[in-house]
């Protein structure tokens, strides 16, 4: 099954060909890459033509203006043409090259997303594996969105939310899918530290604690079990 592999950037010139080459290296999968550029000025869009113009057939870009990275989002899944859609974001990478393989065959059994396992790394080159938790209504979580490849079925991020839209459009999935993830134990991506979320972190408790006293996917003893939580940590920012 095919697979489209979202990457949005703007001014990403040091690290947009190393992610863009992680995803063209994949071996006997059947994928498609679409690049959003919101109007780089670093060279960041000369390179994604010029690898663009070297595998034709595989890279789809065009440029846009947007209002932040979910509207970017937005604007690139209309081209999606994979039975599934995940987000790769500039910095971040495949850790191997049969990493879209290993999961394709999950991709027939209906699962409204497949989920797998993240490597953290600094600058320094430092890496954690992370084993991500299962979606549960006791215990609200979230999930790193580059793990998640979604069916290409009513994916759109709410843009009111500037730094946790992922986490609502996650939840949302599960909660129509009846929690239909498929969690594959694989550590499939590598992301760098440091990104905005990581810089924000008292900015994204904040949106996901509006998000859960607005969800209609979480039932009331969630919030209550887990607004507390998310304030605590918004506090301790």
């Amino acid at each position: 099954m095919k697979i489209s592999v979202i990457t949005v950037v703007l001014n990403a010139a040091q690290h947009i060909g190393p992610t863009l080459q992680s995803v063209l290296d994949q071996k006997k999968a059947d994928f498609e890459c679409i690049v959003f550029d919101g109007g780089s000025t670093d060279g960041t869009w000369e390179i994604v033509c010029d690898i663009a113009k070297r595998h034709p057939g595989k890279i789809k870009s065009f440029q846009g203006i947007d209002s932040g990275i979910y509207d970017a989002m937005n604007q690139a899944i209309p081209y999606a043409v994979g039975h599934y859609v995940t987000f790769l974001n500039a910095g971040d990478r495949y850790h191997e090259d049969d990493a879209l393989q290993n999961l394709t065959p999950h991709m027939g059994k209906g699962y409204e997303a497949i989920v797998c396992n993240p490597i953290r790394y600094n600058g320094s080159g430092k890496r954690l594996l992370v084993h991500q938790k299962k979606l549960n209504y006791v215990w609200i979580t979230g999930l790193c969105h580059q793990t998640v490849f979604f069916k290409n079925k009513d994916i759109r991020f709410k843009t009111e939310f500037r730094l946790a839209a992922d986490f609502r459009l996650i939840w949302e999935c599960f909660h129509r899918s009846n929690g239909n993830f498929y969690y594959c134990d694989k550590h499939v991506i590598e992301y760098m530290d440091g990104g905005l979320s990581d810089r924000k972190s008292r900015q994204v408790y904040r949106e996901i604690i509006s998000i859960l006293i607005q969800s209609k996917f979480h039932p009331w003893y969630s919030k209550i079990i887990n607004l507390p939580l998310y304030a605590a940590r918004m506090l301790r920012g």
